[in-house]
């Protein structure tokens, strides 16, 4: 199948040619910027504190060192999934005992907290 012609960069003003909607270099300041508004608008100001926290940074830096696969669906399907995240069973962000946290990769924590917050629908669940 033929690929399809590369088109402008989405930046305003940028000329850069790509396959993708942003060139390297604007699609690392979209996704930044797109943090940045989910920080503003969405985050618990309480919950960033306490992700950006070294006790949390360390927590997770350990469970994931332990448990480098994830142990949410993909085990559970005898997938080999790299873990990226670490999930709380009890939704207690606060509780970091080991019994307590689970190496999941972003898929599996995504379905997982979709499904926590309703399904997936616009507005809900995540930005959109």
């Amino acid at each position: 199948m033929p690929w399809a012609p590369k088109r402008p960069c989405g930046w305003p003003g940028c000329p850069a040619l790509t396959g993708t909607g942003w060139c390297g270099e604007h699609g690392r300041l979209e996704r930044r910027e797109s943090g940045r508004l989910y920080d503003r608008t969405r985050r618990d100001m309480r919950a960033k504190r306490f992700y950006n926290s070294g006790l949390w940074k360390r927590a997770r830096e350990a469970k994931l060192s332990r448990d480098p696969l994830c142990e949410m669906e993909c085990r559970e399907h005898g997938r080999v999934t790299e873990a990226t995240l670490v999930h709380h069973r009890d939704g207690n962000v606060q509780n970091l005992e080991e019994g307590n946290l689970l190496s999941a990769c972003a898929g599996c924590h995504s379905r997982h907290e979709d499904r926590r917050r309703g399904g997936f629908k616009r507005g809900v669940g995540r930005v959109v």
